[in-house]
């Protein structure tokens, strides 16, 4: 049997070795396309200003906390004139309710004094009748040694003078009640009208409040949508405000392609304008249906094509310039 000899299997290897280089080397990477995309943070607030003083210009650089903007909070009259009503009607409600409650203890004080007249009256009743019995029995000799009983007379005077206290108990316990509902039924008016002076008398102290707009971070001017000495109504944009650098890529891969690229990946990103320099950058994530891919972003602008919502994060520093048109690889 004939053995192949060796120089015959290392001229086979580098053969299958210069075939794999090759292939590789051929290897194309696939593309797609997409744009950088700056953080872009608004400015407004939530209550009307006045803008007094703009220290930007479009487009300029500046660094964190540097002054964007001098403004005026003005506390509008009709603010004031609300808490002022709102703090008289509720004095008002406070105020009835006092009165409603010293009513009640008006009827129940009137009720308490005819039921004690009536107590007092029979009493008195009585004790004469008692008085005059007794008087009269005393004078007469031929009852002289007899033992008069005036026992049930006394009881029901006993009885009496008894039912007596517990009307002055009764009386007690429902005035100490009422002048409680009247003390606690008040206290949540008294600490609300508490409130809204503190509040008002804050307001009129801050009636004019100057305020100035700092850089949150070191970045670019965008559009300044105001004037000085304007009127800004509330939530209205005074302006944008950019990072210096792209921090991320919207990009829109193919339908065709979508499984060649996942979360965490890294994929080259290369400027249009400048295709000789890469980024590096990581998919942070992926649109959860197909779309419609803009016709900027179309290899061929005139036929509508169809993919996959693609983010990828971007390095601090970089290069390119917001919404500047990318290519994206993917080996």
């Amino acid at each position: 049997m004939k053995y192949l000899k060796p120089y015959y299997i290392i001229a086979i290897l580098i053969g299958a070795w210069i075939f794999w280089f090759n292939s590789q080397g051929n290897r194309q990477p696939e593309e797609f396309f997409g744009f950088a995309e700056n953080r872009d943070t608004e400015v407004n607030f939530n209550y009307p200003v006045v803008v007094k003083r703009i220290h930007v210009t479009e487009g300029g650089k500046v660094n964190e906390g540097a002054l964007l903007f001098h403004l005026q909070r003005i506390q509008a009259q009709e603010e004031l004139a609300e808490e002022s009503f709102r703090i008289s009607e509720l004095q008002a409600e406070s105020n009835a309710l006092r009165a409603e409650k010293a009513g009640e203890l008006k009827i129940k004080e009137a009720e308490y004094q005819m039921d004690l007249k009536a107590i007092d009256d029979k009493i008195d009743e009585i004790s004469r009748e008692l008085s005059y019995k007794k008087n009269t029995y005393s004078g007469i000799e031929s009852l002289s040694g007899v033992n008069l009983d005036f026992s049930s007379m006394e009881n029901e005077l006993a009885d009496l003078q008894q039912e007596k206290l517990m009307l002055d108990s009764l009386f007690l316990i429902q005035k100490t009640n009422l002048q409680e509902e009247m003390r606690l039924g008040v206290n949540p008016y008294i600490s609300e009208i508490r409130r809204m002076e503190a509040r008002k008398a804050f307001d009129e102290e801050q009636l004019v409040q100057e305020i100035e707009i700092r850089a949150p971070f070191n970045g670019l001017v965008g559009n300044i949508q105001c004037k000085e000495e304007e009127h800004i109504p509330s939530f209205k944009t005074l302006m944008n405000f950019y990072e210096p650098n792209p921090s991320m890529v919207k990009g829109f891969i193919h339908e065709d392609m979508i499984l060649k690229v996942k979360v965490g990946d890294v994929l080259t990103i290369r400027s249009i304008t400048n295709p000789d320099v890469g980024i590096k950058g990581t998919v942070s994530g992926l649109g959860s249906r197909i779309v419609e891919i803009p016709a900027r972003l179309r290899r061929m602008p005139d036929f509508k094509t169809y993919g996959r919502e693609v983010l990828i994060n971007l390095p601090q520093t970089n290069a390119l310039i917001q919404k500047e048109k990318v290519v994206i690889e993917v080996l």
